[in-house]
């Protein structure tokens, strides 16, 4: 018997214009880096009795940056390349349907305003700062690079599904 599994990513953008109507819309794939797959297994590992050992550092934020470096397991891909400041967003929600977990994030009117977003994180660290493949659990590129106007509300809704055999 082979049994493969497996964890796979995917973000849905949503950018709406002042008045609400859609802007632009746009999915996309992501890389679990080797920071996340340590994350998950980690966690997993701490529901386990009777040894229980310690829990990873959670996940609290996504981050937005302009960066175009090819996404990667680890090293200068597998984090924020060029941080766009202030667009450090805490979860708005995060939710398991069956084997995916979603995080749920949003940059309001004013926030992370830039015509050229090029690369999105899921960071332990909610600094208003870079933060590196070591704090970084998944990392895509947005491509071709979108526009985020001063009056436009972006959101992202991020689901990491658990693939079984």
């Amino acid at each position: 018997m082979n049994e493969k599994s497996g964890l796979s990513g995917e973000i849905v953008l949503t950018c709406y214009a002042e008045d609400g109507t859609v802007r632009w819309t746009e999915t996309i794939k992501n890389l679990i880096t080797d920071v996340g797959d340590i994350y998950y297994a980690q966690r997993a590992l701490a529901a386990v009795v009777p040894d229980a050992p310690a829990d990873a550092t959670k996940v609290t934020c996504m981050k937005l940056g302009t960066g175009t470096t090819a996404v990667a397991k680890n090293g200068a891909g597998g984090g924020i390349v060029t941080y766009k400041t202030g667009s450090n967003a805490a979860f708005a929600s995060v939710s398991r349907s069956s084997n995916a977990i979603t995080y749920n994030a949003s940059w309001a009117a004013g926030v992370a305003t830039d015509s050229a977003l090029a690369e999105i994180a899921i960071c332990v660290t909610n600094a208003d700062s870079t933060s590196v493949a070591a704090n970084c659990i998944a990392r895509a590129l947005i491509s071709p690079t979108r526009n985020k106007q001063a009056a436009d509300t972006l959101t992202a809704a991020w689901t990491h599904t658990f693939l079984g055999a």
